[in-house]
Order: structure tokens, then C-alpha cells, then sequence
């Protein structure tokens, strides 16, 4: 409201101006926007599948492992899943949580 009170008093062509500054601002604002989000809905899919291969290979996971899984990054999960193919046991999954915890400190 305050914008649009402090633009009504300048001259129509400088108002214009700046609509087309505001346009352009808000265009770039909701395509990074789109940008992030699509990032962050691809790492949270990957979460949850990843969550699922895991309970269904090793049964409920603990709210520690969970936890740590929820706090990777993209890159992480990545590898993680990968990891996952070469698990014999569940000691190897939570091997590999607690080392990729403690390359993050």
C-alpha cells in the first residue's frame, strides 16, 4: 500500500518505469523460488525412497537413524544410496551414518 501511495505521485512515464522494475523483480523472485523448490522436493523424494529401501531391508529404523538420514545433503543421499547396494548388514548402514556425521562436524 505504501509503495503504491509513494508511486502515485510521480510522473506517469516514471511510474511505468518502476512497475516494470517491481515486474521484474517479482518474476525473478518466483523463478528462483521454483528453482528451490524443485530442489527441495527432489531431496526430500530421495529421502523418502531411500527411508523405504531401508526399512524394507532392515525393518523400522531408529528415530537416531531417521534423523541423520533427514540431515544429509543431496550429494549424501547420493552416495548413500549407492552404499546401500553393497550393505551385508545393518551395522554397515549405521557405520556409514555415523562416518558421514562426523565428516560434517
Amino acid at each position: 500500500l505504501k509503495f503504491e501511495q509513494a508511486t502515485q505521485n510521480l510522473p506517469k512515464a516514471k511510474q511505468e518505469v518502476v512497475m516494470d522494475l517491481t515486474t521484474s523483480w517479482e518474476r525473478k523472485g518466483i523463478q528462483q523460488g521454483k528453482k528451490e523448490g524443485k530442489k527441495e522436493g527432489i531431496r526430500e523424494g530421495e529421502q523418502r525412497l531411500l527411508l523405504k529401501l531401508l526399512t524394507h531391508r532392515y525393518g523400522s529404523l531408529t528415530v537416531e537413524e531417521e534423523a541423520q538420514i533427514g540431515s544429509l545433503t543431496e550429494k549424501q543421499l547420493e552416495k548413500l544410496a549407492q552404499a546401500l547396494l553393497d550393505f551385508k548388514s545393518r551395522e554397515e548402514l549405521t557405520g556409514w551414518l555415523t562416518k558421514s556425521a562426523s565428516k560434517k562436524a
